[in-house]
């Protein structure tokens, strides 16, 4: 079943507070840049027209971006679900974002591990990671962990089993097991197959299938497990077929339907 899906997406900025081997961030400098407040005020309103839902606040480490609550209190303004991606390592008053307009918080946390987080991520924020999550679930936010599949790191069946136990400790209820983007060459090299990993849930009930993402959904020891993957040819396709599009405001205020593609797609430049 193809499902569309309308999304804004905000990147707050590019910079990043973490260096994690596996992504594009590891080289971006620790300053971004940063949109104006009418500049995402513009782009909210012409996505809502469009056609677009629901809204995902991300970077980068958006908490790391100026003005952060003052356009999540812009975007509120056109979207009820608001989603706010990040490592967590900044979320120390969760309670604000909830009233600024955030519904669900993704934090991207590769490993229950302490010290197999700290080898992918390249920083010890471990546990202020850890304590901001507990904060952020008492504070009535639905709360999901994205956990990344690294090859020889986090992907065996071991470390699957104990991120979902791991998680339910933490009081959550939702958990995404993610496929590497092949960004880099540590990516590339440690990429795996969810074929893998499926195996784990082939006696569980499967739920939801959502096409343009590639996220299965699956109902495992009292979870909502997520398997999502990057396959670009899919999500090209997607994008070209209309099943699916995002409207992305990028850090320099451009207004994109496709942020992998964006030579092509750039609708036009927000002031």
């Amino acid at each position: 079943m193809n499902i569309k899906t309308n999304m804004f997406r905000l990147i707050v900025t590019e910079a990043c507070n973490a260096r994690c081997k596996y992504c594009l961030a590891e080289d971006t400098p620790k300053n971004g840049q940063n949109q104006s407040l009418r500049a995402v005020e513009r782009a909210a309103k012409k996505a809502k027209q469009n056609g677009a839902s629901e809204a995902s606040i991300s970077g980068g480490e958006p908490l790391m971006g100026k003005n952060v609550l003052e356009k999540i209190r812009i975007v509120k303004k056109y979207f009820d679900r608001i989603n706010l991606q990040t490592n967590g390592i900044l979320l120390n008053n969760p309670k604000e974002f909830k009233e600024a307009g955030i519904t669900t918080v993704i934090v991207n946390l590769p490993s229950y591990d302490k010290a197999t987080y700290e080898e992918l991520t390249g920083v010890k924020k471990y546990d202020q990671a850890i304590l901001n999550i507990k904060k952020a679930v008492k504070a009535g936010l639905n709360v999901r962990i994205n956990a990344l599949l690294v090859k020889g790191y986090t992907d065996d069946y071991a470390h699957c089993l104990k991120m979902i136990e791991f998680s339910k400790q933490l009081g959550l209820k939702e958990l995404t097991f993610t496929q590497l983007v092949p960004t880099n060459k540590f990516a590339k090299e440690h990429r795996t197959d969810l074929n893998i990993i499926r195996q784990l849930f082939l006696r569980s009930r499967q739920t939801e299938n959502q096409k343009y993402h590639s996220i299965d959904v699956y109902t495992f020891l009292g979870m909502t497990i997520g398997l999502s993957s990057c396959p670009f040819k899919e999500n090209e396709k997607a994008f070209k077929l209309g099943w699916a599009k995002e409207y992305v405001l990028t850090e320099d205020s451009r207004l994109v339907t496709d942020y992998f593609h964006q030579d092509k797609s750039v609708m036009e430049v927000l002031a």
